[in-house]
């Protein structure tokens, strides 16, 4: 291998499957690993996020962090890992162009995506040559 190689991105699309259904939705989306220079970047700035929340005493609920505020970040996070997407449309059928605001919007909007996301990029094995 090159040395030139080492650190190089390594994004994965994968197509979100409907958990209910378990049918083929036509989203793919395209994301880091979480063991990835990306995810380890978007991982140190989801903390640094969580430690400048705590020092608001207004964000803590009986000294633990606002769960609501958790999710937020969490969410954030999750959308730092996300390269791009397609098949994504609003409800009239227009397609939703890809941007880390859209992602936020859609992981907010969808638990079920948020957590496909989130299953995906930390699988090592998403990630490795088979």
């Amino acid at each position: 291998m090159n040395i030139s190689q080492i650190g190089k991105p390594n994004p994965k699309e994968f197509e979100f499957i409907d958990p209910y259904t378990l049918e083929p939705t036509g989203i793919f989306i395209t994301v880091h690993a979480i063991k990835s220079k990306h995810g380890k970047q978007a991982t140190q700035t989801m903390q640094h996020t969580t430690l400048e929340l705590r020092k608001n005493e207004a964000n803590l609920i009986n000294g633990e962090l606002n769960p609501d505020l958790v999710k937020e970040a969490t969410i954030g996070w999750i959308a730092d890992l996300m390269e791009t997407w397609r098949g994504v449309e609003d409800d009239s059928g227009k397609k939703i162009k890809p941007s880390k605001n859209a992602f936020i919007e859609a992981l907010t909007h969808s638990e079920e995506l948020l957590n496909a996301v989130y299953s995906f990029v930390s699988t090592h094995g998403n990630f490795t040559k088979a």
